[in-house]
C-alpha cells in the first residue's frame, strides 16, 4: 500500500473511509455492510492507485468508483422503498384480514343471538299455547260438571216432586177411603137410631116404615 507521500506525488485525493462509513449508515445501510463496503472500496481505490500513473487516471477511478457508490446507494434506497412496500403491503393484508375476522366474529355473534331471540320466543309462544289450551280444557271440565251437577240435581228435584205427588195422591185416595168408611158408620148408626125409635115408640105401621126406611138408605 502506498503512503500518503506517494498519493501527494500523484496528486490523488486521499479516500474518506470514515464520511463514506457515515454515508452508507446514513443511507439506511446496516453497520456490517457498510463497513464491508468501505473496506471494498479501500481495497479497489488502493490497487488502483497503485496502477494509476496520472492524475487523470485517478479522476477517472474515483469518478467509476463514486458512480459505483451511488449505484449502490440507488440499489439500497431502491431495495428499502420494496421493502418498505412489502411491510406496508402486509399490514394492508393483516389489517385486512382481522377486519375480516372481527366482521365475521360480529356476524356469528348476531345470527346466534337472532337465534336465541327466536328460539326464546317459540318456547314462550309454546308455553302460552299450552297454558291456553290447559285453561281452556279446565274451563271445559268445570262447565262440563258444572251441567253434570245440575242434570242431576234437576232429576233429584223431578223425583222429589214425584215422589210427593204420589204421595200426595195416596193420602188423598186413603182419606178418601176413610172418609167414605165413616159415611158408611154414620149411615148404619143413623139406620140403627131410627129403628131404635120405631120400636120404642110403637106402631105397626112406623116399625114398618122404620124397616122399609132402613132397607132403602142401605140400599
Amino acid at each position: 500500500m502506498r503512503s500518503a507521500q506517494q498519493f501527494r506525488d500523484h496528486s490523488v485525493r486521499p479516500f474518506n473511509s470514515l464520511k463514506s462509513f457515515d454515508r452508507l449508515k446514513n443511507a439506511g445501510v446496516s453497520e456490517q455492510q457498510a463497513r464491508e463496503f468501505v473496506g471494498i472500496f479501500e481495497e479497489s481505490i488502493n490497487a488502483s492507485v497503485e496502477n494509476l500513473a496520472t492524475k487523470s487516471d485517478l479522476q477517472s477511478s474515483e469518478a467509476a468508483i463514486r458512480s459505483d457508490i451511488q449505484t449502490s446507494e440507488a440499489s439500497i434506497k431502491l431495495e428499502m422503498q420494496a421493502l418498505r412496500s412489502d411491510t406496508q403491503a402486509s399490514e394492508a393484508a393483516i389489517r385486512a384480514d382481522m377486519q375480516a375476522f372481527e366482521a365475521a366474529i360480529r356476524a356469528d355473534m348476531q345470527a346466534s343471538e337472532a337465534t336465541i331471540r327466536a328460539d326464546m320466543q317459540a318456547s314462550e309462544a309454546a308455553i302460552r299455547a299450552d297454558m291456553q289450551a290447559s285453561e281452556a280444557a279446565i274451563r271445559a271440565d268445570m262447565h262440563a260438571s258444572e251441567a253434570t251437577i245440575r242434570a242431576d240435581m234437576q232429576a233429584s228435584e223431578a223425583a222429589i216432586r214425584a215422589d210427593m205427588y204420589a204421595m200426595g195422591a195416596s193420602l188423598k185416595t186413603e182419606l178418601k177411603q176413610d172418609i167414605n168408611e165413616q159415611g158408611k158408620k154414620l149411615s148404619a148408626i143413623e139406620s140403627g137410631l131410627i129403628l131404635m125409635q120405631c120400636l120404642f115408640f110403637g106402631g105397626t105401621l112406623v116399625t114398618l116404615l122404620g124397616i122399609g126406611a132402613l132397607f132403602l138408605h142401605q140400599g
